[in-house]
């Protein structure tokens, strides 16, 4: 559920490193937007479905796997049913450009 409101929220999330959390912003303009972090590296992760390499994402980040898949199970059903939310990936360049000029 996404508040009518402007502000903030922020949700315990999954991730590679302690207190990863995914921040929800609604603008007084009602722009809405969706910054996950890193869950997914860029957007076809996300319409995929697919998360980082078992070896990257077991081994080096120490990811809970079931976990991040749960989550891009998620972000990829907003995506669809809440074309509006912007989902902002930290490593995708595409998706920044959403936020260049806030």
């Amino acid at each position: 559920y996404f508040s009518p409101y402007h502000g903030i929220v922020l949700v315990q999330a999954a991730g590679h490193s302690r207190g990863s959390q995914i921040i929800y912003v609604r603008l007084k303009d009602n722009s809405e937007f969706l910054f996950i972090g890193d869950i997914a590296w860029n957007e076809i992760n996300i319409k995929q479905i697919k998360g980082r390499p078992l070896l990257v994402s077991l081994f080096f980040l120490h990811e809970d796997t079931k976990h991040v898949v749960n989550q891009l199970n998620e972000l990829n059903r907003i995506s669809k049913e809440y074309p509006e939310i912007n989902i902002i990936i930290s490593h995708d360049v595409k998706s920044n450009e959403k936020i260049k000029n806030l």
